[in-house]
């Protein structure tokens, strides 16, 4: 099936064949969680890897929210299969706990260069599968918008993904999924792909730690996305990894979730995780899950 008959079929469906999950996520607010302004949660990869069902009960355990899922191989196509689907809904019945953010991972700049068409159907698919688990964001990496040598906006590839965001947005759209852009480039170039795709389904993937590591300033690039533009957030400190912790990067979490606090965004916290090394840091990965989740809970976010 081609790219077009693919969009076409699928958005039909979409409109005449729409499930209970996409109505409750129509009347849903930006990141899907009525009546709560802020919920956390956890990468898949930080856990058990992908598509493994004892995660939502890891994340109970932790007194987590949400898990975001991800594709454990490489193919394009389908994000979730048929099977693990009901897996997942039946694992999420039993634990309470939510997706929080489905994330196609093998989706990257390089790929929807040299194979667009795998990149729009398997994103497309992770569209339909956020819908049908009840969440309404996505994220997608796209860290060579930059090169990281120079630290320059690489504006071909910032033209291509512009185009691509154009072919694939309005099936979003469609589904009230929103395609929130992880990657490299600073707030002004995210805002301005996002403007010129002209979509307000497409947002910023904002991580606290990333903006430092791309040569940014995390509190005047969280400061910049103000209106909007933010979609979803992971939080991260790359020393410890613990984020009471001052100093690396970000240099200071409070100030970051004050800043996300002044530009109202509101929704998921996603914890993530930059390599772990017992050996150095002294504390087990389970001790560290909680003690991050503790500072989250007692956080301004909560208390605010």
């Amino acid at each position: 099936m081609d790219r077009r008959s693919f969009l076409e079929k699928s958005i039909a469906g979409a409109i005449f064949g729409g499930s209970l999950a996409s109505l409750v996520s129509a009347c849903s607010n930006l990141n899907g969680k009525s009546g709560e302004d802020y919920k956390i949660g956890i990468c898949d990869w930080n856990f058990r890897k992908a598509e493994n069902l004892a995660n939502f009960d890891d994340a109970k355990k932790f007194g987590l929210q949400g898990i975001q899922i991800s594709k454990k191989d490489k193919s394009a196509g389908q994000f979730v299969s048929k099977e693990l689907m009901e897996k997942y809904k039946a694992k999420m019945k039993e634990t309470g706990i939510e997706v929080a953010s489905v994330a196609p991972t093998h989706v990257n700049v390089k790929r929807i260069m040299e194979k667009r068409g795998e990149c729009v159907e398997l994103v497309c698919s992770a569209v339909d599968a956020a819908n049908e688990l009840g969440c309404t964001n996505m994220l997608i990496p796209l860290f060579h918008l930059q090169d990281f040598a120079t630290r320059k906006t690489v504006e071909p590839n910032v033209a291509a993904i512009i185009d691509f965001f154009k072919e694939v947005a309005p099936y979003a759209e469609k589904k009230n999924v929103y395609l929130s852009m992880e990657d490299s480039v600073s707030s002004k170039d995210n805002k301005r792909i996002i403007d010129s795709v002209g979509s307000d389904h497409l947002k910023v993937y904002l991580d606290i730690y990333n903006c430092m590591h791309y040569g940014h300033d995390t509190i005047p690039e969280i400061l910049e996305l103000r209106g909007g533009y933010i979609g979803q957030v992971h939080m991260k400190h790359n020393q410890s990894n613990l984020l009471s912790e001052k100093g690396g990067w970000p240099a200071d979490t409070e100030k970051c979730i004050d800043a996300l606090l002044d530009v109202g965004y509101k929704g998921w916290l996603v914890l993530e995780f930059h390599g772990y090394d017992i050996k150095k840091y002294k504390m087990t990965y389970d001790e560290l899950i909680k003690a991050n989740v503790e500072y989250l809970k007692n956080s301004k976010f909560f208390k605010a």
